[in-house]
């Protein structure tokens, strides 16, 4: 069993504090621990609370988990003084847990140097004057930003009470009695099920009940003022009177429905409220029970629920409540401030619930704190909780808490997770293992702000279904696909440590077992380690040791003699100058033989013997990192490079040989011989030395045929300007040329397999004899000298330690890491993590502790190592520290987002003016990478300033997502553009609904599209106090070039020609992309701006490419020309692919765009009738009827009707002819005056009609006529008397609107078809040929697929295409004027905009 205290020093001894774990099974007693501190070095006397250690025994009431061992005479004996009656608790917000004793006096409240300190940023500095009388309580506002609120009602001055609620910012505060109970918590199980209202939802009457009841009073007002009598209003208000009763029962269950919903919803409110402690709530428990006896009915806990909730902070919610038969309109009331909670419900089937918080490190942080105060309340019942991470990650103090384990053990984690019911798991990093027969877990993620990965997402950054983002002060929660806005609880560091500490004493004192901790934990015995003879380190000199002698070192070096020890030989130690042993080397060894242990020895010994300012690392590693990657975070490193291709190789070459240019322009302008002189004659500039150490040359060499002479003249010129190759390779033969090897002094060979390789380096076959059991045995020769055996000395493990001393650091035990004994003359070391982790209390880590939780094991490297480069990085200065001059910028990133691009600076266009620039806002395209500059900048591109730009690739080059991110980010940089998207291959979707679209038009569309394009190719040259800027964006224009061409619209291509050459006069910027076709296409020599993405391209489609430089085959990679370039010329760039869109809020332009709107497939009656408002009625001379929609504006296509006049619908049958004439008889019954409407009942036949028309004709009056309007439908099936009755009625005035099937003996059959004929005006339905419009004169160019109700209307104008609206199912019957309709919400009643 462990026990977990801390070890602290009293005046004259003085020691940094230790955080120890004591194994009472081998330390039994407190004599026992007391002899074991003295053996470490460590004066007594030791004491507890003023206890002597000695007299008293682990997990006692005097020696609880969290007590301080204090090592020393303190001053004066200490007393536990008890809490006055009175106290000041801060329940939530984000410094909750703190209790405050109260007594007689005032206490200032604020956010710093206050009596009370609550750390809230929604406190002001002075908030707030709390005054505790002798019979009274008041608090004062002191004139605070945000205000105090008692009860929820802000206040000035007022008088509280114990029951009081108050609100400082975002804390709730309290003051409390510590006499009163504690926390009673409720039924877990309870807050998963609604709370039932208990009356049904009354249905609300309907409109017509009402109109019901009011239409006949309304009629006997009427008969009364009309007849005079008053008897009738007697009976209609006794009849209006039996219609209300309805609506008044309504009225009074509504009233009983809404009290019964309000008591639900605070039921529902109160039992959140208990569900779970609040911070504050578990601080003063802990601290009442820690601070008062313990009675004997102590509760001890309740019994482990099968539900889990956890309380994330307080949040807006609705009340959890059930209606019966209530509707979708139901909305349960909100309840404001309530505790938000995290519920496990019960699974039979068990498995894991997770949950994400990531957000601000301290926000984070301090909800974990929380979380861990409320399950370990005495009285929370929360099942057994386990932390895992790495020591510095987790927090340590809670390992005082009972029922929580903190641990970092696979092992230990799966015996829990077999054993336990159910598991609350916080995990701080991700290498938790999947639990194997774990009943139920929830696991809960906590990501800090340097540890959370960006997500597209807009509102949460983690993209989890259920979790939680913080910020400083308020939160986003995502529960079960629901969004809260929350205010977190949060805990500090020491409120925390006092809180834990409490808590454990009260553990200890209500039921000491619930403090025992798996003895697992502690059981794991220590792997194995090489032997001591085996390491580069030793008892005095150890990773851990590295910060007090390194610094040392690093003042006295001689940057003109980099040293690296290398191992011992029979003479003894080896070690190699790099400057007169060099100044490059060869290293060969083949797999297995400790080639890779070599170069991470030779690495870190030459980085403790340089300071970073003397020396630096260029690690090339082909192995992927698994060789070097260890030592990549060394303040010396500058550049780390694994698994490069051509592309990236021949990108790092050309880096150094600008490095080298540089070092020649430095050493020409001092007049220095080489690097040393330069150094001597002007130190601040001359740079360090730069070790180039490539794992795996011979990869390099086959993969990268000219990687070998830009090497070679580095090689010739590393001596004067201070660069150093270390070439590392299975093979030499074949892979290092003779001309490197005139340049190379020294040579260091392991095992090889044939002596002809040995032979080749050392001049004898004796590498190729070294045993395949000892690895890291090898031959150092300097030049002609006899090789030298020696032993590499490893530097990825420890010596083997001997004994356990039965107790141990905390951080060691966490790890566990190492079993040598701890001392007091040992080192401390603080982890730079744990500082910003742990609040201003860091733990002091001892040699041996663990500063990562990569490995496990003691012996594996990943530990040693990274520890040693921990410590090199503390004396450099720390991580912020800026490293050396990176000689090799790092690789373009694979993905990139607009965000991440404003982190490099802008390309300066030439000749570009800060006022030009702002009067054409930029939208950031990606980065262009500069390595003969060494430079990487942001590729910006200004539509008004750039002009067009071609996006050339394939499709899956990127070249399709670049441009429809560019499109996305428009808006955003400049609201007031306007956007008219072709889309031919749909990645601009997401776009079509913003409000600065004019037109989306898809693939299919060709008409509309080549319309887009024929109103922009005229528009007028722009003024010059136009701002406005347009951009038509087009993808995939391969598929649009094949469209235009096939139909009748190779004009649009021409106006497109039209645009590129001459947009920049009208404002209209071409953004596209394609491939081959648009290379081809004779607009492309117009297009200034070019950027070609060759992922995925063959040789066919990059012939009209230029020649491109390597680029790596990577998604969105491409090489940039044009004017978008600036002074920085063209390059390889990479764009972005993925839009951080939806963080910034899109504005509408102040000039909406002209529309270009689809003509629809169907207009129903109340869209037609919508569009229809405001239209005016029939002028003197003639009427004007309504049909159907039409034009880019979708207007209402009319037909105006002169007497005399004959219009003709011509249509095949089931062309919608009948529906037609059916729209005109609704529009004209609505029409003031209303004509006088002749045409037989719908649906009649031929016969019916004949003998309708047969009837109407006879001898009607010439006066009439002039106002009559005559619907004729199958006119040509109707005889010749008919038809010259009808003659006779338009020659007398009237105007006529005939429907026919076209023919070619129209004219003969229907003789009023050559007046329509002669004026071109009519409209054909449904067309099926070309040639139905040949009798008006027309050739009609006709889709695939005709669409149902759609006409071509033909008149002086033209041709326009016309879509006919349905007609209202009541024609015939009243209906109102058209001047008298409303407008309604529809997408057809848009407003049009003034072209811009």
């Amino acid at each position: 069993m462990d026990l977990h205290v801390t070890l602290a020093s009293a005046p004259p001894v003085a020691f940094p504090v230790r955080e120890i774990v004591v194994d009472t099974t081998t330390i039994p007693t407190g004599a026992a621990l007391v002899e074991r501190l003295q053996v470490a070095g460590y004066a007594g006397p030791f004491t507890v609370d003023g206890t002597p250690l000695g007299a008293i025994t682990p997990y006692g009431a005097a020696f609880p988990p969290g007590s301080v061992i204090v090592s020393g005479e303190p001053e004066r004996p200490s007393k536990r003084t008890r809490l006055p009656h009175l106290v000041f608790v801060v329940h939530s917000g984000p410094d909750a847990g703190q209790v405050v004793p109260l007594t007689r006096g005032s206490y200032t409240i604020g956010r710093a140097s206050n009596d009370i300190i609550v750390s809230d940023p929604g406190l002001s500095r002075d908030h707030a004057l709390l005054t505790v009388g002798e019979d009274s309580i008041l608090i004062e506002d002191l004139g605070s930003v945000n205000g105090s609120f008692v009860d929820g009602e802000a206040i000035t001055e007022a008088s509280i009470s114990v029951s009081s609620c108050l609100r400082f910012g975002a804390s709730r505060c309290s003051v409390a009695l510590v006499d009163e109970q504690g926390w009673i918590p409720g039924v877990p199980q309870e807050i998963l099920e609604p709370v039932p209202v208990g009356c049904e939802l009354p249905k609300r009457p309907s409109k017509i009940l009402v109109l019901t009841a009011l239409l006949p009073l309304v009629l006997g007002v009427v008969l009364a003022l009309t007849t005079g009598m008053w008897f009738f209003l007697a009976f209609s208000g006794l009849s209006a009177v039996t219609g209300l009763v309805p609506l008044l029962t309504y009225r009074r269950n509504f009233i009983g429905f809404t009290a019964a919903l309000k008591d639900s919803a605070e039921h529902d409110r109160c039992r959140r409220m208990v569900a779970t402690p609040d911070p504050g709530q578990s601080a003063l428990d802990a601290l009442r029970t820690a601070d008062q006896p313990s009675p004997a009915d102590a509760p001890t806990g309740q019994p482990r629920p099968d539900v889990i909730l956890l309380r994330l902070g307080t949040a807006h919610q609705p009340a959890c409540v059930s209606v019966e038969r209530a509707d979708n309109t139901f909305a349960p009331p909100l309840l404001r401030d309530v505790p938000l909670l995290l519920c496990s419900p019960p699974s039979e089937r068990g498995g894991t619930t997770a949950f994400t918080v990531a957000g601000e490190p301290d926000a984070v942080r301090g909800l974990m704190r929380a979380l861990l105060l409320q399950a370990a309340h005495p009285r929370s019942g929360t099942p057994r909780v386990v932390c895992w991470g790495a020591a510095y990650d987790l927090p340590h103090h809670a390992r005082f808490l009972p029922n929580v384990l903190l641990t970092h053990d696979p092992d230990v984690l799966a015996q829990l997770a077999r054993q336990a019911g159910v598991l609350l798991v916080f995990h701080v990093s991700d290498d938790v293992p999947e639990l194997v027969g774990a009943s139920t877990v929830v696991a809960v993620r906590f990501l800090p702000g340097d540890r959370a990965t960006p997500g597209p997402s807009a509102s949460i950054a983690t993209g989890e279904e259920s979790c939680l983002m913080l910020s400083a002060a308020t939160a986003l929660v995502r529960l079960d696909g629901i969004e809260y806005e929350a205010i977190p609880d949060g805990v500090s560091e020491r409120t925390f440590e006092r809180t834990a500490r409490a808590l454990a004493r009260t553990a200890v004192k209500t039921s000491p077992s619930t403090h025992r901790r798996n003895d697992a934990a502690a059981g794991a015995a220590p792997h194995s380690l090489p032997p001591a003879s085996a390491s580069m380190w030793s008892g005095d000199f150890s990773p851990d040791t590295l910060r007090s002698l390194v610094p040392d070192q690093w003042a006295h070096a001689d940057p003109e003699r980099p040293t690296a020890h290398l191992g011992r030989s029979a003479a003894g130690p080896l070690s190699i100058d790099l400057v007169k042993d060099g100044p490059h080397l060869v290293v060969a060894g083949t797999t297995g033989s400790g080639k890779s242990e070599f170069l991470r020895t030779l690495v870190l010994g030459l980085a403790l013997n340089q300071p970073p300012e003397h020396l630096t690392f260029l690690l090339i590693d082909y192995k992927g990192g698994s060789g070097l990657g260890a030592l990549a975070s060394l303040p010396h490193c500058v550049g780390t490079l694994t698994d490069l291709s051509s592309e990236s190789t021949a990108r790092a070459l050309t880096s150094l040989r600008a490095e080298l240019r540089r070092g020649e322009a430095l050493c020409a302008a001092s007049s220095a011989d080489d690097l040393d002189a330069l150094r001597r004659v002007s130190p601040s500039s001359c740079p360090p030395r730069l070790v180039v150490v490539i794992d795996e040359f011979r990869i390099l060499s086959d993969d990268v045929p000219t990687a070998v002479s830009d090497l070679m003249k580095m090689a010739a010129l590393g001596r004067s300007l201070g660069v150093h190759l270390v070439l590392a390779t299975q093979r030499v033969q074949g892979a290092v040329t003779p001309d490197l090897r005139t340049n190379i002094t020294s040579s260091i060979l392991l095992r090889v397999q044939t002596a002809m390789e040995s032979h080749d380096l050392l001049g004898s076959g004796v590498a190729a004899a070294i045993p395949v059991e000892c690895p890291g045995r090898a031959y150092l020769r300097r030049g002609a000298e006899v090789p030298i055996a020696f032993q590499i000395a490893t530097s990825s493990s420890l010596p083997v330690p001997t004994d356990t001393p039965g107790w141990q650091d905390f951080a060691t035990y966490l790890g566990a890491q190492s079993s040598s004994v701890p001392h007091r003359s040992d080192t401390h070391l603080v982890d730079p993590r744990s500082a910003s982790h742990e609040g201003s209390n860091p733990i002091a880590l001892p040699i041996g502790s663990r500063t990562t939780a990569t490995a496990p094991g003691p012996g594996s490297k990943g530990n040693i190592l990274e520890r040693a480069v921990a410590a090199l990085v503390d004396v450099a200065g720390g991580s912020g520290v800026d490293r050396p001059r990176r000689p090799v910028l790092a690789p373009l990133p694979a993905l990139l987002t607009s965000a991440a691009c404003r982190a490099f600076p802008p390309v300066s266009a030439p000749g570009t003016e800060g006022s030009s620039a702002l009067n054409n806002p930029a939208i950031a395209l990606g980065v262009i990478d500069l390595p003969e500059r060494q430079d990487q900048r942001s590729l910006d591109w200004h539509p008004g300033e750039h002009s067009h730009l071609a996006l050339v690739g394939l499709s899956g080059s990127g070249a399709a997502e670049a441009l429809a991110t560019v499109i996305r980010g428009l808006p955003a940089a400049d609201p007031d553009i306007h956007l008219y998207l072709l889309d031919g291959d749909r990645t601009l979707a997401d776009c079509a609904a913003g409000p600065h679209v004019g037109a989306y038009v898809e693939a299919g569309e060709s008409k509309r599209a080549a319309r887009v394009l024929e109103r922009l190719a005229a528009l007028p040259a722009r003024r010059s106090d136009r701002t406005t800027c347009i951009v038509l964006a087009v993808t995939g224009w391969g598929r649009w070039c094949s469209q235009f061409r096939q139909g009748r619209l190779a004009r649009a291509e021409e106006d497109l020609h039209a645009l590129i050459r001459d947009g920049a006069g009208c404002g209209v910027t071409v953004l596209i992309d394609g491939d081959r076709e648009l290379t081809a296409s004779r607009f492309f020599a117009l297009i200034p701006n070019r950027i070609y993405l060759p992922l995925g391209a063959h040789q066919e489609t990059t012939m009209t490419w230029p020649k491109l430089p390597p680029v790596d085959a990577a998604i969105g990679r491409g090489f940039a020309q044009g004017p978008v370039t600036g002074a920085a010329g063209d390059g390889i760039c990479q764009l972005v692919i993925s839009s951080s869109a939806g963080d910034e809020p899109v504005i509408a332009p102040a000039l909406s765009p002209f529309p270009v709107y689809p003509l629809p497939r169907s207009v129903s009656a109340d869209e037609f009738q919508a569009a229809l408002s405001g239209l005016g009625a029939a002028g003197l001379d003639g009427m004007t009827l309504a049909l159907g929609l039409h034009g880019d504006d979708l207007l209402p296509y009319c037909v105006a009707l002169r007497s005399g006049e004959v219009f003709l619908l011509l249509g095949h049958a089931a062309s919608g002819r009948t529906n037609a004439l059916s729209v005109l008889r609704s529009s004209a019954a609505r029409l003031l005056p209303r004509p006088n409407l002749l045409a037989p009942p719908n649906g009649v036949s031929v016969s019916e009609a004949t003998t309708y028309w047969r009837g109407v004709s006879e001898n009607p009056s010439g006066a009439d006529l002039q106002s009559c309007l005559l619907l004729v439908d199958d006119a040509d099936q109707l005889p010749a008397d008919v038809q010259q009755k009808l003659s006779g009625l338009v020659a007398r005035g009237a105007a006529a609107v005939l429907a026919a099937a076209p023919s070619a003996s129209l004219m003969t059959r229907v003789p009023l078809s050559l007046q329509a004929r002669g004026t071109g005006r009519g409209l054909i339905l449904s067309p099926q040929s070309s040639a139905d419009g040949d009798f008006l004169g027309v050739r009609l160019d006709l889709d695939a697929a005709g669409i149902p109700g759609r006409g071509h209307a033909c008149g002086p104008f033209g041709v326009k295409e016309v879509q006919i609206a349905h007609a209202p199912c009541d024609v015939g019957g009243s209906s109102t004027a058209i001047h008298a309709l409303r407008p309604i919400p529809t997408a057809f009643s848009r407003g049009r905009p003034s072209a811009p």
